[in-house]
């Protein structure tokens, strides 16, 4: 969750916590965040699934760029 911390010499200062075991997916090579996931759902629960939708996803396009993104957030 995104929080912001007024500082006297810089004006407001954003910081956040990303967890990468809740807030994203992985499905073969798409990418996307949970957040959105969620949203998608939600409004299909409520409008019916569409036949046919483009959502905004992030695209791995090569396999072996996947690697092991858990550590990879980690540094």
């Amino acid at each position: 969750m995104p929080l912001a911390h007024r500082s006297l010499s810089h004006g407001t200062v954003v910081f956040g916590f990303f967890n990468i075991d809740t807030d994203c997916l992985l499905l073969n090579n798409v990418f996307f965040f949970a957040t959105d996931f969620c949203a998608w759902i939600k409004r299909w629960a409520a409008e019916g699934p569409p036949q046919q939708e483009q959502v905004p996803v992030y695209v791995i396009s090569a396999q072996e760029d996947i690697g092991n993104l858990h550590w990879s957030f980690r540094g």
